[in-house]
């Protein structure tokens, strides 16, 4: 586990770290890093649990990962590896804030760098707005299983139950079924409130590429279909789906052209069958998406995630923030932008973008919610 509490998420932390029942069949080891100064440790062993200073280190750093988990697989080496990532987040800015390192964080390609060669079996990224296409096709390489949410975050941090999760799968469980057990247990802490959370084959990633790259020839449907998707709830006002939010659902992407290329079509057989092809591409995308929970809700924060499927793509409507020309220069993901370049054009050339450019205000970094 890989505990950034270098900010305002750890007493929650801290209440995770008592509750895990250290037991030696499933061995637990994290990393933690709290607020104070020369206070980041590693906890691992059973009950009396051990310690090691670690100093001051910069969680938001890749090298700071990948020594704690190269350190933690030579520590207790294990069949099958689970990493969590738990602090703030969002895909096109990176996770695990460090607030006493100038808020630097961890970047979709830094977290490959550091997980290279590392054999993790799951990475469940707990924090906002971590499942994102192009930022898990940078991860393709990190893990076989991912485990993230597409909407914003609770600071529930189930870690504690994953050695529980484990231990009540059967011997012949795969990675496929941990994520699926930690999906379900997040999902089981968040009930009540708004969520997403979705568990991806990073084998077959490419199944979400093919049907985005298509939608390049179908500018005048997909324009229509951006005006009603499913949003996330990832720029400006949290807590409320608008126009500016810049993460949208795949699938529901993908439908609604497929749609509106139907609609348009009368008797033009090549369209109907396009937008048949697009369906199908859409049904292709279940050997990716293995498991999704999204709950919608209108009692304490009215947020509709009905069409919600687990699985954003960034997709702005205004050109408004840094992040953008990030994106589409092709800084923040660089392989997705040359294995999908006809999205970057979409994105970049979308003839309803405003053109005004903002610094991204410190403000809108993503809440990780308390329930």
């Amino acid at each position: 586990m890989y505990m950034d509490g270098d900010n305002n998420l750890s007493p929650w932390m801290l209440e995770t770290l008592g509750r895990i029942n250290w037991t030696n069949d499933i061995r637990v080891i994290v990393l933690y890093d709290g607020p104070g100064a020369s206070d980041t440790k590693a906890v691992w062993g059973s009950e009396p649990w051990r310690t090691s200073v670690w100093g001051e280190r910069n969680m938001g750093d890749p090298a700071t990962l990948q020594e704690f988990v190269g350190w933690g697989r030579a520590m207790c080496p294990s069949r099958q590896v689970v990493l969590a990532i738990m602090n703030h987040g969002k895909a096109t800015q990176g996770i695990a804030y460090d607030d006493r390192s100038a808020k630097d964080r961890l970047t979709a390609p830094e977290i490959n760098q550091a997980l290279w060669g590392m054999n993790i079996d799951v990475l469940f990224l707990d924090a906002c707005l971590m499942a994102e296409v192009g930022e898990l096709y940078e991860l393709r390489d990190s893990a076989g299983i991912v485990v993230a949410s597409a909407n914003l975050g609770w600071s529930v941090f189930i870690e504690d139950e994953i050695p529980g999760v484990i231990r009540a799968l059967p011997p012949t469980h795969t990675s496929a079924d941990v994520g699926i057990g930690i999906a379900k247990a997040y999902a089981a802490a968040c009930s009540g409130y708004p969520y997403t959370v979705a568990v991806f084959d990073q084998s077959q990633i490419h199944k979400a590429l093919t049907p985005l790259k298509r939608l390049a020839d179908y500018e005048a449907a997909l324009r229509v279909a951006r005006q009603a998707v499913q949003r996330y709830d990832s720029q400006s006002v949290f807590l409320k789906l608008d126009d500016e939010d810049d993460f949208v659902d795949v699938r529901d992407l993908l439908r609604l052209t497929a749609l509106q290329v139907a609609i348009t079509a009368g008797n033009n057989s090549q369209q109907l069958s396009d937008a048949q092809m697009i369906q199908n591409e859409i049904d292709a995308m279940s050997s990716y998406v293995l498991y999704k929970d999204c709950r919608s809700t209108t009692s304490m924060y009215e947020v509709d995630l009905d069409d919600a499927h687990g699985l954003a793509v960034y997709f702005p409507t205004v050109r408004k923030y840094a992040e953008f020309d990030q994106y589409v220069d092709g800084a923040l993901f660089p392989d997705f932008t040359a294995a999908c370049p006809e999205w970057m054009g979409i994105v970049e050339g979308a003839a309803w973008l405003e053109s005004t450019r903002l610094a991204l205000p410190e403000s809108d970094v993503p809440p990780m919610l308390e329930p």
